[in-house]
Parts: C-alpha cells; sequence; structure tokens
C-alpha cells in the first residue's frame, strides 16, 4: 500500500470524526442550555409557590384582624 494512500484515508476518517464530535459537542451545548433554561424555570415555579403560601397567610391574617 501507498503511504499517499493510507494518509488519504486516514485524512478522510479523521474529518468524518472530526465532524461527528463537532455535532456531538453542538448537542451537548443545546443540551445544557436547556437543561439550564428548565432549572431556571423550576426556581421561577418554587418562587411563585413561596409567593402564592406568602399571600395565602397574609390573607389570613388579614381575615383574623378584621373579624376582631
Amino acid at each position: 500500500m501507498n503511504i499517499h494512500k493510507i494518509y488519504v484515508e486516514n485524512k478522510e476518517l479523521f474529518d468524518k470524526i472530526k465532524i461527528q464530535v463537532n455535532d456531538f459537542q453542538k448537542k451537548y451545548l443545546f443540551s445544557e442550555k436547556i437543561l439550564s433554561e428548565i432549572i431556571a424555570i423550576e426556581d421561577s415555579i418554587e418562587n411563585l409557590t413561596e409567593n402564592v403560601y406568602k399571600n395565602l397567610e397574609n390573607n389570613d391574617e388579614l381575615r383574623k384582624i378584621r373579624q376582631n
């Protein structure tokens, strides 16, 4: 086998692997971005839930004050 042919075949394989690695990195970064957005949504839901409970407590206290 001649050296040039081996070089060309290896380069073709390397290029294919490089494309696959780049695709994987893009998918990973996209997944990471989605995960961070999901975490932000979970945090927002948690904050909203806390605010709802605080409002319910305040409403109960206000109701008690008004009844007295």
